[in-house]
This record gives structure tokens, C-alpha cells and sequence, in this order.
């Protein structure tokens, strides 16, 4: 899962652990810039955005690609794509 504040992911992940009964950062686990909460059991991990596209740009530059292009939001008025140069 992806949150956009830190605030949100350490929630979600909370949340999600409290739902099923497990202590936070065994099942479930979050990591953010400076702050993470996970085990080798970790199979759920709440990530901020800026994290997964740090982690998403080195998987992508390590399989020879350049450039990518991500559709944040489509609405009936508005698209929005992000384009990522590395």
C-alpha cells in the first residue's frame, strides 16, 4: 500500500494490524524516510509515496530503464501523469 503523509501510513498500518489482531510490525509493517516498523514476518508493508518511487526509480535503473511515466489521477476534466527521468 501506498500513503502520501506519514501521518496516513503509520495509520493504515496500524489500522490494518488492530483488524487482525497482530502487534504492528509482524504481518503488517510501514517504512518511511527515517522510520520503519517491520520483521522478516512482514508480508503488508504501508510505504509513503516518496519512498515506493525511490525504491520503484532503483528497480527501474537497474533493469536499463531511462524513463517512466506514472498516472497519478484520471478524472472527466483532468489527467494527470508524472513523468520520472533518472
Amino acid at each position: 500500500m501506498v500513503e502520501p503523509r506519514r501521518l496516513a501510513t503509520r495509520a493504515a498500518a496500524t489500522r490494518l494490524a488492530e483488524s487482525l489482531a497482530e502487534p504492528l510490525g509482524q504481518r503488517i509493517g510501514y517504512a518511511m524516510r527515517g522510520e520503519q516498523k517491520r520483521s522478516a514476518k512482514t508480508q503488508v508493508e504501508v510505504v509513503t509515496d516518496g519512498l515506493f518511487l525511490r525504491v520503484f526509480k532503483r528497480i527501474l535503473r537497474l533493469r536499463g530503464w531511462r524513463a517512466f511515466s506514472s498516472m497519478n489521477s484520471m478524472s472527466a476534466a483532468k489527467m494527470q501523469i508524472s513523468p520520472l527521468h533518472f
